[in-house]
């Protein structure tokens, strides 16, 4: 993700992958009510008000969000925790929730997948991944993503 990646509040109802990823860095101020400052915003007066973004103001990307996180339990939390603005590597996630590194990545990606897309899955994460999420993480790889950052 570039630093100077920014995505309005009409662009992200899409929930792609790079869109969640922003969204969770940014979380903290779209919580608030506030929107991160864009590439035409003024430096001087920062984070725009929701309110005054249109049409888009009706809906709610942080409680979108949170809900999908919920939706995942203990492994949407990780990857809220991993692309949060706090840092956190995989090593600091292993630690937290007491599991070794290499499924830290596997559950990070996997809630970041179920939770991507313009709707919610009609089926519960469990059913999801008794279905065959691996597929989608193939094809996702395939398509030349790192998978995590």
């Amino acid at each position: 993700m570039s630093e100077e990646e920014w995505y309005s509040i009409g662009e992200v109802w899409r929930f792609t992958v790079a869109q969640l990823k922003w969204v969770f860095r940014w979380l903290p101020v779209i919580s608030e009510g506030r929107w991160p400052p864009g590439p035409a915003d003024d430096i001087k007066t920062g984070h725009k008000n929701i309110n005054m973004e249109g049409p888009s103001k009706k809906y709610d990307v942080s409680a979108e969000v949170k809900s999908r996180v919920e939706m995942t339990g203990r492994d949407g939390f990780m990857c809220q925790d991993y692309y949060s603005d706090q840092n956190f590597t995989i090593r600091d996630l292993s630690k937290k929730y007491d599991c070794p590194p290499w499924l830290v990545e596997k559950h990070v990606l996997r809630a970041l997948l179920y939770m991507r897309g313009r709707n919610r899955k009609e089926i519960s994460y469990a059913e999801w991944i008794k279905r065959g999420w691996k597929n989608q993480a193939v094809s996702y790889k395939r398509g030349g993503k790192d998978g995590l950052r």
